[in-house]
């Protein structure tokens, strides 16, 4: 994920049914007891980062803020020294970055690698470009993992790319330009032997219009083409080195329901060639605007780290299923998904520390099958945990959670047990545009038909007609409309799971993609809820589900034809067979108000604990049992004065602090802070 500058973004939650923060019993003392059970390995690269990658080719010459990503990396290179800045290495070794992603997130849609490698006096506004990326990642011990364009290039361009990489410098096993040479011209005669490839970035949403254009706007997408396009490219790829891995882009249409959508489409057609599937996690709301108040907004954000949790796990069992084998998931981006200003911008503040704390301990799971994952993003821009272009550095607190993670992470997973408070509630609560697919249960009837009369708005350079049998013909000359002025609404009932499909086939070939929206019937202006369906682009009748989860006060669901974002060009689609299916929605139980990661250093014997403290006010006693014979324990707390606390006016606001552990003989006692994270060291 990006918020380029000026830029509007898809936010993408992970949660659904949500729940307001009520005990279910007395918030008494917590207890945790542990275990010499080994559960598994301890993978620390899920404590990767993003480094922005903005490709300068194409900008304005002045625009300082791609120039310092493009020549500065963001704050990490130093492009007179043409070294990498020592502090901010500090910074990212003491956050534990062992794998690093570039060019990262919506900036690589379009990305020419092409441009970024060679002679700087011929990319005098790129010098920070791969080469200088893969400088980074040596001086880090950090495991590259490059995102490729899904929206410029052909698939020799990628093959070009390992051969650059990877081959020897006196090979040029795909003709044409000797890349291995340029690289060794580039400073680095020895192959990198880079390993990790993602063919693409969120492909389904297609490139922006306004940014990185390497040419006119490409259609976008769809699951078909953009399968096709995978297969195509890793085996040029594997052709060149067969050792390399590349990794195709799931959508956020992971549910217990995979019918037709991008993510079973993708895996179905890639399964036999793909090395590992890319699932990006941003979760939480913060309302309207920022207009809800923070313990509402982390009411909410506290309970996505479990759902998180069960759309890996099914991800995992769909593969098997599907695949036959085992592949696994890297979830090149997670965080909070608050992207707002006002009151305080959420995703640099305390509480959002904590839900990727909760995060964290979900991808450190041996069940769920993570290779990699890494943070969105490492400094500056919209998201940055660092600030600043020079020393002293801004740290926020996601930089503090990375450290703790970091510094009281063992090798090895125990078991353990919790015992504490749990939350729970009834209402779900409304999400961010434009994904956030909710789990459903079972059907609890047939599909009806929708025999609804379409409501046409009439637009300049649109002719739209109510056809027979309920069926809607559309036809757009106006090249760049974004087109939604066709609807039907039908009653609905609050907190219900609802499955809309119709049959779609469209004119026009690439430019002709179209599909259906869902949302609240009183319309997105005022609800900001809706769901897309996959995406339409055959002359051929084509199937599109969309599944949207009514909000708690809601009456009636609304039904757009849509021409799919971002397509331009005149087009033809038509609609017939709208039906609509009601499901039960998966209910995960209540969330209990700590979350505890238990793990040992075989070299040393050391016990480390990690606690998320999802209580929203109120000290926690903690009693930790079968602890053995003990030496000493410490403990460090990332706490804060309040859950929207940030660190953007007062550096010292949200630290780690030292936190009392107080030994006894059936083991150890202390308080945890409200919405904190402790990391605890006990020695045997």
């Amino acid at each position: 994920m990006i918020l380029p500058l000026p830029a509007v973004r898809m936010l993408v939650v992970v949660g659904f049914l949500l729940v307001p923060w009520s005990f279910l019993k007395g918030e008494g003392t917590a207890e945790i007891t542990l275990s010499d059970q080994v559960i598994g390995w301890v993978n620390r690269a899920v404590l990767g980062a993003n480094i922005l990658g903005y490709p300068a080719a194409n900008q304005a010459p002045d625009n300082r803020d791609i120039l310092f990503f493009s020549m500065k990396g963001g704050g990490f290179w130093n492009p007179e020294k043409r070294t990498p800045v020592a502090a901010m290495l500090d910074l990212a070794r003491e956050a534990g970055a062992t794998t690093l992603r570039w060019p990262g997130g919506c900036e690589a849609h379009e990305f020419n690698w092409k441009k970024t490698v060679g002679p700087l006096k011929n990319r005098p506004r790129q010098a920070f470009g791969l080469p200088e990326f893969l400088k980074l990642c040596e001086a880090l011990k950090a495991e590259p993992i490059l995102t490729m364009a899904d929206y410029w290039g052909a698939p020799e361009d990628f093959a070009d790319l390992v051969e650059y990489l990877n081959a020897p410098a006196n090979e040029n096993p795909n003709g044409g330009i000797a890349w291995a040479k340029v690289r060794a011209q580039d400073g680095h005669p020895a192959p990198y032997g880079v390993k990790w490839f993602e063919a693409g970035n969120e492909s389904f949403h297609g490139p922006h219009a306004d940014q990185f254009r390497e040419g006119p706007l490409p259609a976008i997408l769809s699951a078909d083409s953009y399968a096709a396009r995978f297969l195509q490219i890793s085996a040029a790829m594997k052709a060149v080195d067969p050792s390399v891995k590349v990794g195709a882009v799931l959508g956020y249409d992971l549910s217990p329901n995979w019918v037709g959508g991008w993510s079973e489409t993708v895996l179905r057609q890639t399964a036999k060639a793909a090395d590992f599937f890319i699932y990006h996690a941003y979760g939480g709301d913060a309302g309207k605007e920022g207009s809800d108040a923070p313990d509402k907004v982390y009411r909410r954000g506290f309970t996505t780290a479990r759902e998180f949790q069960a759309a890996l796990a099914l991800a995992n069992r769909r593969i098997r299923e599907i695949a036959g084998r085992e592949i696994p998931l890297a979830v090149t981006e997670y965080n909070g998904g608050y992207a707002q200003d006002k009151p305080v911008p959420y995703r640099f503040a305390l509480g959002t520390a904590v839900q990727v704390a909760d995060f964290i301990q979900v991808l450190l799971q041996p069940s769920l099958n993570i290779s990699q994952a890494h943070y969105w993003q490492f400094a500056n821009e919209y998201w940055g945990m660092i600030r600043g272009e020079d020393e002293p550095y801004g740290k926020r607190p996601a930089w503090y959670l990375m450290h703790l993670y970091h510094t009281y992470l063992g090798d090895t997973l125990l078991a353990a047990q919790t015992e504490c408070s749990r939350y729970d509630g009834e209402a779900p609560y409304k999400t961010p545009y434009p994904k956030s697919t909710p789990f459903r249960g079972r059907s609890v009837g047939p599909a009806i038909p929708v025999t609804q009369p379409w409501e046409i708005t009439p637009v300049d350079g649109v002719k739209a007609v109510a056809e027979k049998d309920h069926a809607l013909s559309v036809e757009i000359t106006n090249s760049g409309l974004d087109y939604y002025h066709a609807s039907i609404k039908i009653p609905a009932s609050p907190r219900t799971v609802y499955r809309v499909s119709a049959d779609i086939r469209t004119e026009n070939g690439e430019n002709s993609l179209a599909q259906i929206q869902v949302g609240d019937g009183r319309g997105w202006n005022q609800t900001q809820s809706a769901e897309e369906s996959n995406g339409a682009q055959s002359s051929h009748w084509t199937r599109v589900d969309a599944w949207y989860t009514t909000l708690a006060d809601s009456d009636s669901l609304v039904i757009l034809a849509r021409r799919f974002r971002g397509v331009r060009g005149p087009m033809k689609f038509e609609i017939r067979n709208v039906t609509v299916q009601e499901y039960e929605p998966v209910d995960l139980g209540p969330t209990p108000a700590l979350a505890t990661l238990v793990s040992r250093d075989s070299k040393t014997g050391e016990i480390y604990l990690i606690i998320v403290n999802r209580r929203l006010a109120g000290t926690t006693p903690l009693q930790i049992k079968k602890v053995g014979a003990v030496q000493s324990a410490t403990a460090q707390v990332l706490s804060g004065p309040s859950l929207e606390a940030t660190n953007e006016s007062n550096p010292n606001n949200v630290t780690l602090q030292p936190l009392a552990v107080q030994v006894e003989k059936d083991g150890l006692a202390l308080e945890l802070p409200p919405h904190s994270v402790t990391g605890i060291r006990i020695k045997r």
